[in-house]
């Protein structure tokens, strides 16, 4: 978001946790799948509970 509010760019995740310098666990859906990605944005397995 800018300092008025706007949104720059939309959120592609509802979650964002970090896991290590180059993965993340991102939570796809609200309340839904979570996954694990590198720091490129790209799949790299499903996370477990």
């Amino acid at each position: 978001m800018d300092i008025d509010g706007n949104v720059i760019i939309p959120a592609k995740y509802y979650m964002v946790r970090v896991v290590d310098d180059n993965h993340f666990e991102v939570e796809v859906t609200c309340g839904g799948e979570r996954i694990l990605v590198n720091a490129k944005g790209q799949y790299v397995g499903k996370t477990s509970d």
